[in-house]
């Protein structure tokens, strides 16, 4: 399958090719067009996604006001990890932003992979801890530091999400109001 070097890379020494030749026939290549959903909110996560091309959002919605809660780029992983886990309903929606080609592997074969080889079982683990770290690292910024703060080192790690997502998607990445985040853009 092409493709699939950059999904394999982040664990290149936790598996072996003989691990990566278990896990070729379940990999799916998908291609997704712009505004397509990847998941919609009330259903079971069932794939997880790597980004070959193109960008994804995670969308809340509060009441009839959609916020952006998180952004997945080319090279990542995408999925609503609680819902794939845990089988129950995802709170959000996954909408493709641009056009998308993906890497999607089924919740079964994934759950295959784990039993038929402890690297993959070690790999799984290394990803649900890195997600977990994430989460943790996300909600202590929300609740610890400043929305300046905030807003600097989203624009340091991916300066292109200001040409990609109005204001107010990014005021809502940031957990903070649009009119909080234009004050801080027009200090700088």
């Amino acid at each position: 399958m092409d493709n699939t070097s950059g999904l394999f890379k982040d664990f290149a020494g936790l598996i072996s090719s003989e691990d990566i030749k278990m896990a070729q026939p379940f990999l799916k290549t998908l291609h997704f067009e712009k505004d397509d959903l990847l998941l919609k909110k009330g259903e079971v996560c069932s794939f997880l996604y790597y980004i070959i091309d193109g960008i994804a959002l995670y969308i809340t919605l509060e009441g009839k006001k959609e916020q952006v809660v998180h952004v997945s780029f080319a090279g990542e992983f995408c999925l609503a990890l609680y819902s794939f886990y845990a089988r129950l309903p995802s709170e959000a929606n996954i909408r493709a932003l641009t056009k998308m080609q993906v890497i999607g592997l089924d919740y079964e074969k994934v759950q295959h992979l784990f039993d038929k080889s402890k690297n993959w079982e070690r790999v799984g683990r290394l990803f649900a801890e890195r997600a977990f770290i994430d989460a943790l690292r996300t909600k202590h910024d929300i609740q610890h530091k400043t929305a300046h703060y905030r807003y600097q080192k989203l624009i340091e790690q991916r300066p292109e999400i200001l040409q990609l997502l109005s204001l107010g998607q990014i005021a809502s990445i940031l957990g903070i109001s649009q009119e909080t985040l234009s004050r801080i853009r027009a200090k700088r």
